[in-house]
């Protein structure tokens, strides 16, 4: 079969992109042809299509601007990239493609290019890795809190809270943005979404959007590249963005009043405050080593005696989790989103509530002072992605759902 694969990056920058790039390569690997699409970037990966890529938007830098010429060029790209669309008609001219499988796609490539694959009548299917079609800033999270204003639709919530940054222009693009999806009907232009998590699932309908079809696919996890290790080296791990909403803040404090070792693993907005802080207080438990990947960061995973993931937004099937399943270790979790569907409470891990920086302390206690329940924990939590979340179960359901999807089944 040959498949176009659209996503904004095409680079390991996050779940979403890492999730795109591997499931590439297993279907080249399984003998089809995929043929990426994507937004020009200096860290791409090599591809002969790259030059039908659309041109990169730096929207920091335009932003940082504050003149006339970058506003009206954050508008007219963010919401609605001409140049993107036209770089996929000339791609589907020379390169025709039986299939459309998209991530994430909006701000960058915008909704333009699910428009103009539906002119083309080409089938696409929509991998849904955030609450985007639903919230205009993708997380339903707004002073530190879940918010559920723009329920059914009513977006003009976003706008008048300016939950974007705080800044009413990026508010006002984001509130328009959404409200032109829902007129445009894009995300009912798609044969099939796919949602990571039952979760992500039943909240993108409770919230009034009627795609054609959706179902749940669990993201997949490479078992061979995470092999459970005898034994941990006795430290807390986080992997991940430090942005606000993943709860670092809250950890760092529960980590020393429980006065547990803790590595962070990630870069984010919040790496200077949190290292300012953390040196501040004299919290001498807590190690930053800025962003791992690769073996660095498998090495880090055989160690740890447990992942801890603290996230005060909701999240949908985080690649993190598995992998430390995947490496025979279990997380201590936020009880929100797609988290609980993961974390089985004294199975793989224990969810608690997120910010509570007293019942984080209490559960990092208790875990890191029994090192044989968190080893069987990690066992489980190990059989529990091999029955879930084998890549090669989760190419044969893409494929049948490629098939149906062709053919136009529900």
């Amino acid at each position: 079969m040959n498949i176009l694969m659209v996503n904004t990056y095409h680079y390991a920058r996050g779940g979403d992109s890492r999730h795109a790039l591997d499931l590439s390569e297993r279907l080249t690997a399984a003998g089809h042809r995929v043929v990426p699409f994507a937004m020009r970037e200096a860290r791409n990966l090599p591809s002969q299509h790259e030059r039908w890529f659309a041109d990169e938007v730096d929207y920091p830098s335009l932003m940082a601007q504050r003149g006339v010429r970058g506003a009206l060029k954050v508008l007219t790209t963010s919401i609605y990239n001409r140049q993107a669309r036209r770089r996929l008609a000339a791609l589907l001219a020379e390169q025709p493609v039986e299939l459309a499988h998209l991530h994430s796609v909006m701000h960058h490539l915008t909704a333009s290019v699910v428009l103009e694959l539906y002119r083309r009548n080409v089938p696409v299917v929509w991998t849904l890795h955030d609450l985007k079609s639903v919230c205009p800033t993708t997380r339903m999270l707004r002073e530190g809190a879940i918010c559920e204003l723009c329920r059914h639709g009513r977006f003009h919530h976003a706008l008048r809270t300016r939950c974007k940054r705080g800044s009413l222009g990026a508010s006002a693009i984001v509130t328009v943005e959404l409200y032109l999806h829902r007129i445009w009907r894009v995300y009912e232009r798609a044969r099939l979404l796919i949602a990571p998590s039952q979760f992500l699932r039943d909240k993108i309908l409770e919230h009034g959007l009627r795609p054609a079809r959706i179902e749940v696919v669990p993201n997949p996890v490479d078992l061979d590249a995470h092999s459970p290790a005898q034994g941990d080296d006795g430290f807390a791990l986080f992997v991940g963005r430090l942005d606000p909403e993943k709860g670092v803040e809250t950890l760092l404090r529960a980590a020393a009043r429980a006065r547990v070792p803790l590595k962070i693993a990630g870069s984010g907005e919040l790496e200077t405050p949190l290292q300012q802080l953390a040196a501040r207080e004299g919290w001498s438990n807590v190690q930053f080593l800025g962003h791992c990947g690769g073996e660095r960061l498998r090495a880090l995973y055989r160690g740890a005696r447990l992942l801890v993931m603290p996230s005060a937004c909701y999240e949908n099937c985080p690649l993190v989790v598995l992998e430390a399943f995947a490496s025979g270790k279990p997380v201590l979790a936020s009880r929100l989103g797609g988290l609980p569907e993961l974390v089985q409470e004294e199975r793989t891990g224990r969810l608690l509530p997120a910010g509570d920086v007293d019942a984080w302390a209490g559960g990092l206690a208790a875990m890191m002072e029994s090192p044989q329940r968190c080893a069987a924990m990690g066992k489980e939590a190990r059989r529990f992605v091999e029955r879930r979340h084998a890549p090669q179960e989760h190419l044969e359901r893409i494929m049948q759902l490629y098939q149906e999807a062709r053919a136009g089944t529900s």
